[in-house]
Formats: C-alpha cells, structure tokens, sequence
C-alpha cells in the first residue's frame, strides 16, 4: 500500500467499503501510514473519499492523520467546484467517527457554505445538517442561513426521512428558519404527513417547539391528530389542499390516542402546542396533562418529561386540579437528576398554574431551590426568587 498514489489508495478503500468487506485492523493501519506518507498528494476529493470510506468501514485514522488531510483540504478551498461533495462527505465523516473537524476546517466551510449553497443537492444537505447536530457545531449565522435556503429551495425534493432529519437537526442546532424558508418546510411537511409514523411525527412537533415556529394551525392539527382520541379533528388526515377532511374511512384503530402514548411523548406534545402558539382542543390537552400525571404516580416520569410537560401546561394556562400540581411538584422534588435550571422552570410553571402547596410541599420546594440558587444565572434566581413568592414562600432562598 505503501506504493499506492493518493488516488489508488482512495480507490481500495472505497472498494472495500462499497463491498461492506472490513479489511482488518492490520491492513488499516498500513493505510493510515501510507496516507501519512503521500499527504501531500491528497486533493479534496481524496481526502473526502477516504474520510467517507473510513466512517462507513467504522476504522478512524489516527487523529493526527485526519486533521492533516482536513487542515490541507481547507487550504485547498475544499476542492473548488466540488466543494459541496467534499464539504458533505468530510463533515458526516467527522460526526460518524466522533471527530471534531479542526477549526481551520471549519473556517473553510463557514466561508464555502454561502458560496456554494446553490449547488448543494438533498444529499449534501441532508448530510451536513445531521452532521453539525450530531457535532453540536454551530456555524455562522450567514454558514447556516445559507445552507437552511437551501434546504427550503429543496423542500419539493425532500422525502420523509430527509423532512425529519432536516427538522431533528435545527431544533438540535436552535436554529431558527428564515420566514420564507420555514413556509417552504411548513410546505414539504404537509405534503409528506401521510408518510411519517407516528415517533416521526412528534420528532417533527418538538422541533416546531423548540424552535417556537407554527407552520400553520391546519399542519399542526394533522401532526397530531392521531394523537386526539376525541375532540375536533380527531383521526383526521389533511387534504391535499391543506383542510381537515370529514372522512368517514379513517381507520379507528390507526388513532393511538393520548392513552397511547408515554409521559414524554405528552410532555413533548404539550410543550410544542405552547411554544408554537396553537390552541388544542380542552379535552385533548387535559388528557396529556392527566397521562403526565398517571406516569409520575408510577414514578416513571422522567426529569425533562416533568419539565417539558409542565412548562407546556403554564403556556398553555390549563386549568388543573390541586391533587395533579401536588403530584406533579413531589415528583420534581424527588427528582435526584433534575437539573438547577429544569428545576427553576418547575417552580415557575408550577406557580403560572395557580399552584397552592401544603406546607410540608412548599417546604420541599424550598430546599430545592435553596441548592440550586448559587448555579443559576442571576435571571434565573430572581425568576425563582417570584415563583416561590407566588408559592406562599415569604423568605426565599439566598444565592449563596
């Protein structure tokens, strides 16, 4: 191997991992050092196929070796006209093996990204986006604006699994669409609904949340309307012009119902209907309130669950009873994994709903917020500081 130009050896490796054939570690690893030996002769697209080729195989190079050939492939201005190839493969290659890029890389895409937007097809962008969420690496805003238009300009093109991931990723990402772009998901959501299951659908629901954007009452109502065991709209498919449908073929046992889905599943569901701004129907909403309920009476609430759940409750301004809030605020006290700031966002929701604690309860929640108050921003402990105010609480806990 060691004989073998940079091309050659770009070529075995791709060989053997289109035949899905791992070659062992031994003959790797004389890879790896016949890379090292003839680095200077890699090009952009070598260095992509190589990279691609290691991900796919599960054999990372030595780190050394990687950031040589994407420092070099950075000076190299990524390949030129096939930058969007190289840029796609090297970054899904980086996110596969668990690597992150040097920053001279991704100065390069930051800058390329804009430039060659208008040529990045599905897959390019399909495979950047998950790959910077998979990274947590955040581009520039101008790096992620571009590649979101693109995203947008291809939204006729998307099929499901590219709709999910593309909205999996900028919710991971926090980065909200432009108007124009988000109308063009909004777009390709609608026309793909019929092709996503249901996990699929609240993958898309929660990013719509976490990105606090509404594509559209009509699109949310068919998002979630196998999630409605009654109400208006229950069971209810769009139409190809975007309007709920009265059809009387709809498969009853095709509506999974709010008894049909777990504590997160509701939390998510709530939290997204606050953030986005939609109204649900009352009993539907009551229903996800009261499976939370059920399931932190089981102990089977999980901490982010508790927060989601009710954080989407206090936006929504439900109406719940004293016994739900009583289980829902012990739940969270005994929380050992809850975090400082999930715990603040408890205490706040829990006073929005019109919250009144026995003494005994209230007491719990202090010596909560008593421990999380010295690692809350300032913001945060004045915001808890009023919530245990509304609470009852005369004398709050001090930050230390």
């Amino acid at each position: 191997l060691r004989q073998f130009r940079a091309q050659e050896l770009t070529n075995a490796l791709l060989g053997v991992a289109h035949m899905e054939h791992d070659p062992g570690r031994a003959w790797m690893d004389a890879a790896f050092q016949a890379a090292t030996h003839n680095l200077q002769s890699f090009q952009g697209q070598e260095t992509s196929n190589l990279l691609w080729a290691c991900a796919r195989l599960g054999h990372a190079p030595p780190a050394e070796v990687t950031d040589a050939l994407l420092d070099q492939c950075a000076a190299q201005n990524l390949g030129g006209m096939a930058s969007a190839l190289n840029l796609s493969q090297c970054l899904w290659a980086c996110a596969k093996l668990g690597r992150q890029p040097p920053a001279s890389f991704v100065a390069a895409a930051e800058a390329e990204i804009p430039r060659c937007a208008a040529r990045l097809n599905p897959e390019n962008v399909d495979c950047i986006l998950w790959a910077l969420a998979t990274l947590g690496l955040h581009l520039s805003d101008d790096a992620m604006s571009a590649l979101v238009s693109s995203a947008a300009r291809l939204s006729d093109r998307m099929d499901a699994e590219m709709l999910v991931k593309t909205h999996w990723a900028l919710a991971r990402l926090r980065h909200r669409p432009a108007a124009g772009d988000m109308q063009a998901l909004a777009g390709a959501a609608r026309r793909l609904v019929d092709d996503l299951p249901a996990e699929d659908r609240l993958t898309v629901m929660h990013a719509w949340g976490v990105l606090r954007c509404n594509p559209g009452d009509d699109v949310i109502r068919a998002y979630t309307s196998e999630f409605r065991s009654t109400g208006a709209g229950a069971g209810r498919p769009l139409s190809a012009s975007g309007d709920d449908e009265e059809d009387e073929d709809v498969d009853e046992e095709e509506v999974i119902g709010e008894g049909g889905l777990d504590g997160d599943q509701c939390a998510k569901l709530l939290c997204a209907y606050g953030r986005c701004r939609h109204t649900p129907p009352p009993e539907h909403a009551a229903a996800l309130a009261n499976r939370l309920v059920e399931e932190a009476e089981k102990d089977a609430l999980h901490p982010s669950a508790a927060v989601l759940g009710l954080w989407g409750a206090s936006l929504l301004g439900l109406k719940m009873s004293t016994r739900q809030l009583d289980v829902l605020a012990r739940d969270a006290t005994a929380q050992n994994k809850l975090s400082p700031r999930s715990l603040a966002k408890i205490v706040w929701a829990l006073a929005a709903l019109g919250y009144d604690p026995t003494a005994t309860d209230l007491f719990a929640l202090k010596e909560r917020a008593a421990a999380a108050m010295p690692v809350l921003m300032a913001k945060d402990q004045q915001a808890l500081k009023e919530a245990l105010t509304r609470l009852g609480d005369t004398s709050p806990a001090a930050p230390a």
